[in-house]
């Protein structure tokens, strides 16, 4: 009983991280937004967040989820606060500013 309790934990955190890992979703909405509000491209800024959730799923989950939350969050902004996003103000209380931290400490 302990051993098929051992493969069914394993093979639900099998699916839960690597079925998120191809899972570009956030990303593209997060440039959806972020291309529409600013000069940057959408190809640029997709190839940026897929490269940077490469490299965060290869330091740990909690990095690529970090990652995933804030292109989640970003993808849910309106072009003003986009700005306030980028330019990170108010600096106690900017959009996305949970996740933001989140990303930045991985």
């Amino acid at each position: 009983m302990t051993q098929l309790k051992a493969i069914i934990l394993l093979t639900i955190s099998g699916i839960v991280f690597f079925g998120c890992q191809g899972d570009d979703t956030n990303c593209r909405a997060q440039c959806e937004v972020v291309s529409s509000c600013t000069t940057q491209s959408y190809q640029s800024c997709l190839d940026e967040c897929e490269a940077d959730y490469e490299e965060a799923s290869n330091f740990s989950p909690s990095c690529a989820a970090a990652v995933n939350d804030l292109a989640a969050c970003v993808g849910g902004l309106t072009c003003e606060e986009v700005n306030a996003w980028l330019e990170q103000a108010p600096a106690d209380s900017y959009p996305c500013r949970d996740q933001q931290i989140a990303r930045d400490q991985c």
